[in-house]
């Protein structure tokens, strides 16, 4: 990239405000990628964004520390509570991690890394037959709802997520299992 295609995605004026402009170029970038649930095509279209101001920083002479490779990240248990904290556990090391990161290809490493993780997190609870007809992606459930349907999921005997399709329409769990549904149908048809 050249300076002059550089200054297009940092426009600068003087090359002492370029750390600071990157800075707060990148935070924005990060507060959107943490601040809602991943949707692939949105998150690769910040992605490319954090790649064009990286490449621009570093034509600009802006430099980087080198960063620790960003582990893979998967949900492996199978209850639906372990499930559902093991996410919770490994979306909130990646978040942090990404928040404190200066680095733009490090953002985009766990971005990525936020997109398998949540795919496998969606693998356990999608159901391919769902009707997801009316059904909002980006709302995710509140947390104490969701864990007070887990509580009493888990009260009645049940664990697994083939259980979850005796309860109601209403319950947050079969919301759940439909808001993943098309999520898995949006992320695969991309």
């Amino acid at each position: 990239m050249t300076k002059e295609e550089a200054v297009t995605f940092l426009p600068i004026k003087d090359i002492d405000d370029l750390d600071d402009l990157f800075e707060d170029k990148l935070f924005e970038m990060k507060q959107f990628l943490i601040g809602r649930f991943p949707v692939t095509k949105v998150i690769q279209g910040r992605l490319r964004k954090i790649d064009n101001i990286t490449r621009s920083y570093e034509a600009l002479g802006g430099k980087f520390d080198s960063f620790q490779a960003v582990p893979e990240m998967k949900v492996l248990s199978t209850t639906v509570k372990a499930v559902i904290d093991e996410f919770q556990s490994k979306r909130s090391q990646l978040k942090l991690r990404m928040m404190s990161s200066r680095n733009g290809y490090e953002v985009i490493e766990i971005a990525k890394m936020l997109i398998l993780l949540t795919r496998s997190y969606v693998e356990k609870w999608a159901s391919p037959n769902v009707n997801t007809q009316g059904v909002l992606l980006s709302t995710e459930p509140d947390p104490m709802e969701l864990f007070s349907a887990l509580k009493e999921f888990n009260e009645q005997g049940y664990v697994d997520f083939k259980s979850i399709d005796e309860f109601s329409e209403q319950n947050v769990l079969v919301r759940e299992v439909k808001r993943l549904s098309l999520w898995q149908k949006m992320d695969s048809n991309e």
